[in-house]
């Protein structure tokens, strides 16, 4: 891997910036979407959550943890550090998305706002009130009520996988589906990605700066 001046921006955990910057975390979705930044951080057999809430993160999030040690199953805290000698910590909201949805739906403090439930052909829609490069994407696969996975809104652009389809522009989002699985610049719902896009439920949560 060679090492840029962006991938050295991001190649260890940033302290928080001032506010939060939906530009910073999409620059580091984009850099890392398709290769796990290793050096900072455990990847893991799901590694969707984890993914998100280091762009998050690097975006200007700063993290919760008041009582240290993990895996910490608090939906109120949120965090990952690294400790010596390879150990490390974290809340299970930093790595599960039912947990994630949780933490920042009920305890953020105000930091993230729900903005949106989509279904069926409502998955078809360009540009969903209020998302943009910054915001996080809950998707709920099967309609069990329960979130499965989740990525990262990078912008507005054209989805390099519908490209020989449809090619329709859109709210874009990067993810990884597992340690080794991941997806770069897909339309914000996965309706091509997605077999099942009739049962899924996809919800919209707006960071604030």
């Amino acid at each position: 891997m060679i090492l840029t001046i962006p991938t050295l921006l991001f190649l260890f955990p940033a302290p928080a910036l001032a506010s939060y910057q939906g530009w910073a975390g999409a620059t580091y979705a984009d850099l890392y979407a398709r290769s796990p930044n290793q050096y900072a951080y455990y990847t893991w057999p799901n590694d969707c959550v984890n993914f998100t809430s280091q762009a998050l993160q690097a975006a200007g999030e700063p993290m919760v943890n008041s009582t240290g040690g993990g895996a910490n199953p608090d939906p109120a805290q949120w965090f990952y550090f690294r400790g010596p000698e390879g150990s490390f910590g974290y809340s299970m909201s930093w790595i599960n998305a039912e947990y994630s949805w949780v933490h920042w739906l009920q305890y953020s403090g105000g930091k993230a706002t729900f903005i949106g439930w989509y279904s069926g052909y409502n998955q078809y829609i360009q540009q969903p009130a209020g998302l943009g490069a910054g915001d996080v994407v809950f998707y709920d696969w099967n309609g069990d009520n329960i979130i499965d996975h989740t990525s990262y809104d990078v912008g507005y652009g054209v989805d390099p996988n519908l490209n020989k389809s449809w090619g329709v522009p859109g709210q874009l989002t990067d993810d990884h589906t597992s340690d080794t699985t991941t997806i770069y610049h897909a339309f914000w719902s996965h309706l091509a990605l997605n077999q099942d896009w009739q049962k899924t439920n996809i919800f919209l949560m707006h960071f604030n700066v």
